[in-house]
């Protein structure tokens, strides 16, 4: 995993893949390599690779506030907005309000056409 967040950091991402690929293939419980493994693929463009990916993991840790955020973060991407939310709800039930989570609630709900209370969000 240091491998791969280092070549991450790097922006050595084809290289940072590999890492994760054959991490998560030697273990297949490891939301962290999922969850930087599927940020990957949405930076190339490969967004079902990212939800097939975090659907996985999600079915063998379902408690993972990470996946479920970066899950939401994928469906946005998709505009299945309605679905997002949901993931991020859970999350916030996981981890308790935060920032992170009530900025990216505003961006869906901004994305909806729903300023006002994106904005709330946004102020919260």
């Amino acid at each position: 995993m240091s491998c791969a967040v280092l070549a991450h950091e790097a922006r050595e991402f084809a290289k940072a893949q590999s890492y994760l690929d054959h991490l998560i293939a030697l273990n297949a419980v490891n939301p962290k390599a999922v969850v930087l493994r599927s940020e990957l693929a949405m930076r190339e463009g490969n967004v079902a690779l990212a939800k097939r990916l975090l659907l996985n993991q999600i079915k063998l840790v379902p408690d993972s506030s990470e996946l479920q955020e970066a899950y939401a973060a994928a469906l946005y991407l998709t505009g299945e907005y309605d679905q997002a939310v949901k993931s991020l709800l859970f999350a916030e039930k996981l981890v308790g309000s935060n920032g992170r989570i009530k900025y990216h609630l505003g961006l869906i709900e901004e994305a909806k056409g729903n300023e006002q209370v994106a904005m709330a969000y946004y102020k919260s």
